[in-house]
């Protein structure tokens, strides 16, 4: 099999991003470019932790990049940029996963302290009519959910589940996401929209034996802590904690009261 790598570095002019695609042999090779692009980027330079590429998930013959400047899609070999001329609700994309044979993307808020965005946009994309529905909001005037109107949050993970049949996702942000703050889960078939945890953050999600294995991360200092959730039991798992700022209710501090520089790759 073939790793896909996306890369992303300054364009020109400085407020442009310029990506890159690729496909790497796992047992060595000559990588392949699949497609390249670029992106008008609002990141001040002055801060290069914070990432103009936030998520890549690829399907069948398709690669899906969320980054601060829209939506990349790469198929056959073509590359196009969606922003909002064509229709997103804001470029600045947190997350995004695939299910269903549909895109679910977090949209806006991925610094909010540097960007100064309000939107946060929970967001499907069918690519057969090339349209995109916005399922919760918080900017919506309409409350037709937990997650419609009131204060901003950030999407910081989208993880699907089909033995549950259900998208598993996670709010970050600032002190006035409030209690919106943790791991939900979003059922389609009814469009509702579940709290199940409410203690940390879970970013980078991804599935190993069975749980949900996730950092509650701050870009600009590092992982404070990696965790597994139990999707049956509901249950959250500390597999290390770097302890900076609060104990563990379980599992144990690896690294003491020290503020360790971790960055997972989850």
């Amino acid at each position: 099999g073939n790793l896909i790598m996306v890369w992303a570095q300054p364009g020109q002019p400085a407020s442009s991003s310029h990506l890159r695609v690729t496909s790497v042999p796992l047992v060595g090779g000559r990588i392949e470019t699949l497609g390249e692009t670029s992106f008008s980027s609002p990141l001040p330079v002055n801060q290069p932790w914070l990432e103009p590429v936030h998520s890549v998930v690829a399907g069948k013959d398709v690669i899906y990049v969320a980054t601060v400047g829209g939506l990349v899609i790469c198929r056959d070999g073509q590359t196009t940029l969606w922003t909002e001329k064509q229709g997103l609700p804001c470029n600045d994309i947190a997350s995004v996963a695939l299910y269903g044979g549909k895109v679910y993307l977090g949209v806006g808020a991925s610094a909010p302290l540097v960007l100064q965005q309000e939107a946060s946009d929970f967001v499907e994309f069918d690519p057969a009519s090339q349209r995109f529905t916005i399922l919760a909001s918080g900017r919506g005037q309409q409350k037709r959910n937990a997650l419609d109107g009131g204060l901003p949050y950030t999407i910081s993970g989208i993880l699907p589940d089909e033995k549950r049949a259900c998208l598993w996702f996670s709010i970050s942000g600032s002190a006035r996401t409030g209690k919106r703050f943790g791991l939900w889960k979003y059922l389609p078939t009814t469009g509702e929209f579940q709290q199940t945890h409410d203690w940390y953050c879970l970013d980078r999600l991804a599935w190993a034996d069975g749980k949900l294995l996730g950092a509650e991360v701050d870009r600009s200092r590092g992982c404070d802590g990696l965790f597994a959730y139990d999707p049956d039991t509901l249950e959250l798992t500390t597999l290390f904690y770097s302890g900076r700022y609060r104990e563990p209710k379980n599992g144990q501090s690896l690294f003491g009261k020290t503020r360790t520089p971790l960055w997972p790759c989850v």
